[in-house]
């Protein structure tokens, strides 16, 4: 996820019939856009949206517009597609240029409120007791991240996981876990889990594996400071360079933590080179 406001995107395109549309009226202001007509549900995602961006202001943003049936479409630096649906019931869908396609579902989606684009991030509302998912295009992927706003919220929530034809997910040695197509090779990669409290402590998390089903367990409790943010990041893999880029960013990341340096954000190995590098106060 001190934690500030305001999600920057390069690209947004609002272009949804019948919806409501609310324009910022500065550059502190939110852009919103939903077709939820419920005020209470669009400021709840709205400020789960924004307790997102303090914490994943590293990763870079995606381009995105919005479908007239409210979709989000936004396009990665390596020409994948991320599609993040209106209906929460719907999934998350990451596509290929060579056309691999692989999916992932929303937890809790059954509870779930439609979505509401705040800056191009798509928030879905009380997907359990004290919980908001917002998903967040990147330039590499997509990120879904969970928000826990109380010691009710679940512990561990899991995304069903469609892989592509003939492939499976697995865990890897450093807590993460990669999709593999049919051939045995990446199709994606899914960032260590990291989850912070309030006050930026890490609060312990971990997947784990059943069948697609990939689960993140989030240890909150009683003690712990709210909001919780918690982080499956995914990395659409286009070729050895794309896997090169995310194996050794993430070594580096492992490497800055290891000798007590900060690196909370998720992206190519230059990105942690540039922000990683700077002494824990």
């Amino acid at each position: 996820m001190a934690l500030t406001a305001c999600v920057t995107v390069a690209s947004v395109t609002l272009a949804m019939t019948g919806a409501s549309i609310a324009q910022a009226d500065t550059v502190d202001d939110p852009a919103v856009v939903t077709t939820v007509t419920d005020a209470s549900v669009v400021e709840q995602a709205t400020e789960a949206a924004q307790v997102v961006a303090a914490v994943s202001d590293g990763t870079t943003p995606a381009s995105v517009e919005i479908s007239q049936e409210g979709d989000t479409l936004a396009r990665t630096a390596t020409g994948a597609t991320v599609t993040v649906p209106a209906d929460p019931a719907e999934q998350i869908t990451l596509s290929t240029p060579t056309g691999a396609s692989m999916a992932m579902s929303v937890p809790g989606a059954h509870e779930a409120e439609n979505a509401v684009v705040v800056d191009g991030t798509t928030v879905y509302t009380e997907t359990a007791a004290q919980t908001d998912i917002a998903v967040k295009p990147t330039s590499t992927g997509v990120q879904a991240l969970i928000t826990i706003d109380g010691p009710s919220a679940p512990t561990s929530f899991d995304f069903g996981v469609t892989v592509p034809e003939g492939g499976q997910i697995a865990l890897q040695t450093d807590g993460g876990a990669v999709v593999l197509n049919a051939a045995g090779e990446p199709a994606a990669t899914i960032a260590t889990p990291w989850a912070r409290d309030a006050n930026g402590a890490a609060v312990p998390t971990r997947f784990e594996l059943q069948g697609t089903t990939l689960r993140q367990v989030v240890e909150h409790g009683q003690n712990t400071a709210y909001p919780v943010v918690a982080d499956p990041a995914w990395f659409v893999v286009i070729g050895a360079r794309m896997l090169f880029m995310v194996v050794v960013g993430q070594a580096t990341k492992w490497w800055y933590e290891r000798n007590g340096y900060s690196c909370t954000t998720y992206g190519p190995f230059w990105w942690h080179m540039l922000t990683c590098a700077k002494p824990v106060r």
